[in-house]
């Protein structure tokens, strides 16, 4: 039901998750009904970039294979793509270990991870 509004509707996204959420909450309380409509959207949100570096990668190997860049050119081309990917991943797991942090000192931090 929230996909569907959020396709149909011009509001979209924000009205979408909002009907996911009260479609939820008759089973379980909103709370987590919230949690669970987050979660949803950061699992999809990694799929979806796994997904495009997957064929991104095999995309550039393709494409080393036929224009014969195999060669030299073709290795540095793909470490440097891995040093950027590997520092996009350690940024973005620096920012996700300050926010752990920030939610564990809060007290509904700490009520949320002793459930």
């Amino acid at each position: 039901m929230g996909e569907s509004v959020t396709d149909l509707s011009p509001a979209g996204p924000f009205l979408g998750e909002s009907v996911k959420i009260w479609a939820v909450s008759k089973n379980i309380s909103a709370r987590f009904g919230a949690t669970s409509v987050v979660i949803e959207n950061l699992l999809y949100s990694l799929g979806t970039a796994l997904f495009v570096f997957a064929g991104f990668f095999i995309l550039l190997v393709s494409t080393a294979r036929d224009y014969s860049l195999g060669e030299l050119g073709g290795v540095i081309l793909l470490l440097v793509l891995a040093s950027i990917v590997a520092t996009i991943f350690v940024r973005q797991s620096h920012l996700a270990g300050k926010l752990s942090l920030r939610i564990r000192k809060t007290a509904r931090g700490q009520a949320l991870i002793a459930r």
